[in-house]
């Protein structure tokens, strides 16, 4: 396709957009946009607590207020929202150096100085708006949980935050007959039930994911790097309803290969982040300066990030309906058991389908910062300072027996010992088959 042609495509997708963007563009000044005077009230009302008066020195909050109430204005470009995406999508696939440009935008940061640009895809900044909205009703969610309820702001927060939520309801709620069926009805609660950091092969690579379970759906998302202290964010890389979710994958299925890691390697990498542990705190007690030990903890970090790639090795494969397989590896024989348990046990509650639009997709993968209950990655160097350092040393234990079983199963037991949150498998007895009374009296 020639440059004329790729032009063409660039006129039809500017087309597509226009007249929303037109309607965005001349009303959102008044949109909701945090001043630096709230940025400044946010930060001292973290670090002051609940207690003191973090709002003295600003206006009363009818400004949010005014910016809550404005938010119709988002309507003509999020109903259009999903067209530009596909719209965008098309224009991929059909000129690749369109597919270039839309994957390498340089937007220019109003914070950055005016020769420092940043790289963004199409979709992202297209999204952008869209998660303007989310994030503001959150932000406001959090001042309103700080904020006393005596206080002349709390009323204003209220009506803020209402406002905010009944436009993202609405959104739901007034959307096209074929939106409705792939959205969560009104009524219907989408839980979040567990989440945790795995490690997933990915054409025989190990990637560090964090994996949502949802009452309708499985969500794999990778977290973001963090740059310039900005806070955690997800990108999504799939997700299966659990309607559609199965662990008996096709008969040409290929065989699972895991990428084994000598356990010499592994066992080099706990020395070495033992070592540097204690070498961490002998700087400290000797009050050293914060170069040596910020270089130590960067050390640190490298080798505790490998050793959570590389350690786990029991898998957990899943199948879509189109037969297509993801698969986890979890270092804890507990954690595999009580996933696959809690996934068979919600399939039984789960009777509709749940397929989301790439914008439904992408506002879900927003909401997982607030909702995880796993907030930070299992590294001794994400550990608060003022916790325990733990135990060490030599343990010995004897399994003898278990009572008190009510049918005859295959059974045995694992050993298995954390370190800050990520667990290692010690020791495994042998399996006792078919019965209800096994007897190991193993060391």
């Amino acid at each position: 396709m020639d440059r004329s042609a790729g032009r063409q495509r660039l006129v039809e997708f500017y087309s597509a957009i226009q007249f929303p963007k037109r309607a965005f563009i001349a009303s959102v000044t008044p949109t909701i946009n945090y001043s630096p005077r709230h940025s400044v009230s946010l930060a001292g009302f973290q670090g002051n607590g609940p207690g003191c008066e973090v709002h003295r020195d600003i206006p009363p909050l009818c400004l949010s207020l005014h910016q809550a109430s404005q938010l119709g204005v988002y309507r003509a470009f999020v109903d259009n929202y999903e067209l530009a995406v596909e719209t965008a999508e098309k224009c991929c696939q059909a000129n690749t150096q369109f597919a270039e440009i839309a994957e390498n935008l340089k937007v220019r940061s109003p914070k950055d100085s005016k020769d420092q640009t940043a790289k963004n895809s199409l979709e992202a900044l297209l999204y952008k708006p869209v998660d303007r909205v989310t994030r503001s009703t959150l932000v406001l969610h959090d001042l309103l949980k700080h904020t006393p309820t005596s206080h002349p702001d709390h009323p204003l927060l209220q009506d803020a935050l209402r406002i905010s939520q009944n436009f993202l309801s609405s959104i739901n709620e007034e959307s096209t007959p074929r939106r409705q069926s792939m959205t969560v009805k009104k009524g219907e609660n989408r839980q979040l039930l567990r989440d945790s950091f795995v490690v997933e092969l990915v054409e025989g690579a190990r990637k560090l994911r964090h994996v949502f379970l949802f009452s309708d759906l499985l969500l794999c998302a990778k977290l973001k790097k963090q740059i310039g202290g900005k806070n955690q964010q997800y990108d999504s890389k799939w997700y299966i309803p659990l309607t559609e979710l199965t662990f008996q994958g096709p008969e040409e299925a290929e065989p699972l290969t895991i990428p084994q890691v000598p356990d010499e390697e592994l066992d080099a990498m706990r020395v070495k982040i033992s070592h540097l542990r204690s070498e961490i705190q002998r700087e400290k007690r000797a009050n050293k300066g914060s170069k040596v030990i910020d270089r130590l903890r960067k050390k640190l970090f490298e080798q505790e990030s490998m050793l959570l790639l590389m350690a786990p090795s029991l898998p957990i494969r899943v199948y879509n309906k189109n037969g297509k397989s993801y698969s986890f590896l979890i270092s804890s024989d507990y954690e595999r058991a009580e996933w696959r348990e809690i996934m068979k046990e919600q399939q039984k509650k789960c009777l509709k389908t749940s397929s989301l639009t790439s914008m439904e997709l992408q506002m879900l993968t927003s909401s997982c910062v607030k909702l995880q209950t796993v907030h930070h990655i299992p590294l001794s160097i994400n550990k608060e300072e003022d916790e325990s350092p733990g135990l060490h040393g030599f343990l010995n234990v004897i399994v003898h027996s278990a009572s008190g079983l009510k049918q005859s199963l295959n059974l045995y037991c694992t050993m298995e010992v954390d370190s800050f949150g990520f667990f290692s498998n010690k020791a495994k007895t042998r399996v006792y088959r078919y019965t209800t009374e096994p007897k190991w009296n193993e060391v």
